[in-house]
């Protein structure tokens, strides 16, 4: 069993020998080493980092021969844009995640629809950065927003230049002023 710290892990792994060897891998990564997931962050906050471990193993399975797993664990503490006020906000990010490996794509794919657990196809070697950034990315709100907004939201017109139109005359108002008041009796 070894251990590593160092992120993103230099080499592709390959998984069926880290399984073999029950590997262990876990470090503390900068969110600056996901690209992609920076893209969906809020840039007015400072830094944060990822807190990582991937467990690799093989288990028997009754009726079955041995499978590869890996077990992968993830933690960070992101800042978003709040969708009501537009203040930044921290979420808490957590994985908690299982992956069964496959001899082939093919294979993952046949098999996913009647698995609970994530299938993985073992022909190519893991880039566990990437698969690290692609879990964190799926695991952030679809809209972010402070469970109670620090300030109330602000509704402006964004742009001084923008046409404000003046309010509009009720239609029933305008015609209420063309009627001819009653005779007097």
């Amino acid at each position: 069993m070894s251990t590593s710290s160092s992120f993103p892990p230099k080499r592709p792994i390959d998984v069926a020998k880290a399984a073999i060897h029950g590997e262990r891998l876990s470090g503390v990564a900068d969110i600056r080493d996901f690209p992609r997931l920076l893209d969906a962050l809020d840039d007015r906050a400072s830094a944060s980092n990822v807190t990582w471990q991937a467990v690799f193993q093989n288990r028997l399975v009754a009726g079955a021969d041995q499978q590869v797993w890996l077990h992968l664990e993830g933690s960070a503490h992101v800042p978003l844009t709040c969708q009501r006020c537009l203040e930044v906000m921290t979420q808490s990010l957590t994985l908690d995640l299982e992956f069964r490996f496959l001899p082939t794509e093919a294979d993952a794919l046949a098999q996913d629809d009647d698995c609970e657990e994530d299938l993985l196809a073992l022909e190519t070697p893991l880039d566990l950065g990437l698969l690290l950034e692609d879990e964190l990315l799926m695991a952030l709100p679809l809209v972010a927003s402070h469970d109670s907004c620090p300030t109330a939201p602000v509704f402006s017109v964004a742009d001084a230049d923008f046409p404000v139109e003046p309010k509009a005359v009720n239609p029933f108002q305008a015609l209420a002023g063309l009627k001819e008041p009653p005779p007097k009796a």
